[in-house]
């Protein structure tokens, strides 16, 4: 800073790291109201699922991208304009990660309502995690609602590809210290570069916990207790 920007967006050709998919998603927003076409090429494309999100949002509202599903390359058509609508916004399966976490790992029983099993937020996987530890979650999926009983034992143990979904890495890291066992979660090189270095960030305030946290890499190692 600072960044001064001018000018119409005029479209065109353009190559991108999509390590960190909000340089993808901002760009697939934007190039439709360009006066041109754009082409996007995209390498080392990983956090696919919020992708995909963005392309089914962009696409209720009216906006057309072509692409073949690998997520390495995009054309879209410019002077596209999006359409007002009425939609219902389910929760965020990121966020829902924490309180459910914090459910599972105190005697407590917790309900979070509004959450849908079946759009394209990659984080809904935090449910098949959670089970994976042994938490005690009824899903129903036709009302939108888990409800966790927490205060048991839990598993760890495992070892977990957080590259697709990286925003679960906080709340299942602090589930793990919880559970006996080592797990560990690995590919992590894009949670590296988001707001903070979320992995160095969880191991040293883990670790002033009294918890048992290593960075191996691009893994981070959670040895659990009680």
């Amino acid at each position: 800073p600072p960044v001064v920007i001018g000018g119409t967006l005029g479209g065109g050709r353009v190559t991108v790291d999509g390590s960190n998919s909000q340089v993808v998603s901002s760009l697939l927003l934007a190039c439709p109201l360009a006066a041109g076409d754009s082409e996007i090429t995209v390498t080392n494309a990983l956090e696919t699922p919020y992708v995909r999100l963005t392309l089914d949002w962009m696409e209720r509202y009216g906006v057309r991208v072509d692409h073949d599903g690998s997520y390495t390359h995009y054309t879209v058509k410019g002077g596209q304009s999006y359409r007002a609508g009425d939609h219902t916004i389910a929760a965020d399966w990121s966020s829902a990660a924490f309180p459910l976490v914090a459910g599972a790992i105190t005697p407590s029983r917790l309900t979070i309502e509004g959450l849908d099993f079946f759009d394209a937020q990659g984080d809904r996987a935090i449910v098949s995690h959670l089970r994976l530890f042994g938490v005690d979650l009824v899903a129903d999926t036709e009302r939108g609602t888990i409800t966790v009983q927490g205060g048991k034992p839990l598993s760890g143990g495992h070892t977990i590809d957080l590259g697709p979904t990286p925003d679960m890495l906080p709340a299942l890291a602090v589930l793990a210290t919880q559970a006996a066992g080592t797990t560990r979660f690995t590919n992590l090189s894009q949670v590296r570069q988001k707001e903070t270095d979320r992995v160095a960030e969880m191991q040293r305030k883990l670790t002033s916990l009294g918890c048992s946290v290593q960075i191996d890499g691009d893994d981070l190692v959670v040895a659990g207790k009680r």
